[in-house]
């Protein structure tokens, strides 16, 4: 936009996941209560949009779930809002994986995000994914298909209370988001970067 680059000349090469978060075994969704993780960084100096999404969910009053945030900020939050909420500090691969196992859905908030890698780790496990279309990872993101993409928090809930009505096939989409590691594991995107480096380096030549 500013600079004029020539679109033809960019080559865009996302981020991977470690296969290590791939779960091979069905995501269990029978229990009726849903677990909701969101992730709120290590740095509380960036808005990540958590207090919009505390609102938003808190008007769910028929859903029965509980919020997990992972972050710095461990403030008591469950006194002002009318569900469950648990805090944890951010932790290291072996422990967020095992952390993952009983959880339903991965929520991303209205807050502008590149491409989050905790977005494609969460698909790996099997949860299912609701991402605002600010965040770059959308164009991977067949709505209701292997995830789901909004661009307000009205459908946001109702998102959540179809899922949590059983409305829509949640293995399925559960499945179908784990086969990310299929298009996005490291070993395919260094390949892409090899392959770019090789490229360079014949046109340097």
């Amino acid at each position: 936009k500013f600079y004029k680059i020539n679109k033809k000349k960019i080559i865009f090469i996302p981020n991977g996941v470690d296969k290590t978060f791939y779960c091979e075994s069905k995501k269990n969704f029978k229990n009726k209560k849903l677990n909701i993780v969101f992730y709120n960084g290590f740095d509380n100096e960036i808005d990540r949009g958590l207090n919009n999404i505390l609102q938003a969910l808190n008007e769910l009053t028929n859903i029965e779930f509980t919020l997990f945030i992972i972050g710095n900020n461990l403030d008591d939050f469950g006194k002002i809002y009318n569900y469950e909420i648990r805090n944890f500090k951010p932790m290291n691969e072996i422990k967020l994986i095992e952390f993952l196992r009983d959880k339903h859905i991965f929520l991303k908030s209205t807050t502008y995000d590149s491409f989050p890698i905790m977005v494609l780790e969460c698909m790996a496990a099997g949860l299912i994914v609701i991402i605002s279309n600010k965040v770059g990872i959308t164009s991977y993101i067949k709505n209701g298909k292997n995830g789901f993409v909004y661009s307000n928090l009205s459908e946001v809930k109702k998102i959540i209370e179809n899922i949590y009505n059983r409305n829509i096939n949640l293995s399925l989409i559960s499945d179908n988001a784990k086969a990310i590691c299929i298009e996005l594991n490291w070993e395919s995107i260094g390949e892409q970067y090899l392959n770019l480096y090789k490229v360079l380096n014949r046109k340097s030549n």
